[in-house]
């Protein structure tokens, strides 16, 4: 566990007898899922995320979902490969970044946000040395993303980063599967797609948590 400032960085891991569920923050806190999402095909990248804001008692407040599509020169499996694997890279940190813009927009100053992502979360939010540090790879990230990220976090507010297991990010993952198949752009969510909220309705009764 690393602290710097307001910011906490974490890896959450399974308890022996633990059930793999989504879990309510503590009393006071709000918390927001995110994952990415990524497609490449015939010189065609879809970069897509998605996530969800709840509150301690697992009450929904906000969602979003975002996507994007770019073009690049396919003539080889290497270069594929390399291109899809920056796309889910970029993929998720537009959801961090866009799920700590909503939680902030929302009024929330005392945060969780969880990513299946390790590199998302401690390369960007490890401020601020972290960009200088990893600035030897841009290749791998957006910068400008890092960056944003970054300053969003230097803001007045108690921010707490884990990494999960998808297992306690499923309601996050299904919104980012469903934003490959919306319109390019992004949404905000004030109701859930019916199979992501009956997601959230099971994470909570599993947390025996109420979702109004």
């Amino acid at each position: 566990m690393k602290k710097s400032g307001a910011l906490v960085i974490g890896k959450k891991r399974r308890g022996e007898n633990e059930v793999m569920t989504w879990k309510a923050p503590e009393e006071g806190w709000c918390k927001v899922n995110v994952d990415g999402a990524c497609t490449t095909s015939c010189g065609v990248q879809v970069v897509a995320c998605g996530g969800l804001l709840r509150n301690h008692q697992g009450t929904f407040l906000q969602g979003f979902m975002m996507k994007t599509c770019s073009t690049f020169e396919c003539n080889n499996c290497t270069r594929h490969a390399t291109n899809h694997a920056r796309g889910l890279g970029d993929a998720q940190l537009w959801g961090c970044l866009l799920g700590l813009k909503t939680s902030w927009d929302f009024g929330v100053r005392k945060l969780v946000i969880e990513t299946t992502d390790p590199t998302a979360a401690i390369v960007a939010m490890n401020h601020p040395g972290s960009l200088e540090e990893s600035s030897k790879r841009p290749q791998e990230r957006d910068w400008t993303m890092v960056s944003e990220i970054q300053q969003l976090l230097e803001r007045s507010w108690e921010v707490r980063v884990t990494v999960v297991n998808r297992d306690f990010n499923v309601a996050a993952h299904a919104l980012a599967q469903a934003a490959l198949s919306c319109a390019s752009g992004f949404q905000w969510l004030h109701s859930l797609p019916p199979h992501v909220l009956e997601v959230v309705l099971r994470e909570a009764s599993s947390g025996n948590k109420k979702v109004r």
